[in-house]
């Protein structure tokens, strides 16, 4: 099975991935926890943003739809700058109490 092509795309809440650019600044349609997800799709197109999912080896399967990755392929593992007024422990703290929502 060959690899699946790195996203161009993720969102700022959710992280998960995209290959549309068309959607680029609108909000992320994914479902979490029975909600649509509030966060925005950005452009993510640098290849150092993107780690290559362990558990499919970027395939997006195993056996079935990689539940790792979404079957994407992909992890999105980009620190981006946390802009005026933000802390960066903020917003890790944002990611891990999303994390556990998750769960």
């Amino acid at each position: 099975m060959s690899k699946r092509p790195i996203p161009m795309t993720f969102c700022t809440v959710c992280r998960k991935p995209g290959y549309y650019v068309g959607f680029i600044n609108s909000r992320c349609f994914n479902i979490v926890n029975g909600k649509r997800c509030p966060g925005k799709n950005r452009i993510a197109t640098q290849e150092t943003y993107w780690v290559e999912c362990a558990s499919c080896k970027a395939t997006g399967w195993t056996g079935e739809t990689c539940k790792q990755c979404d079957g994407t392929g992909w992890i999105f593992e980009a620190v981006r700058p946390a802009g005026p007024g933000v802390h960066p422990a903020a917003l890790a703290l944002k990611r891990a109490w999303s994390t556990l929502r998750n769960r």
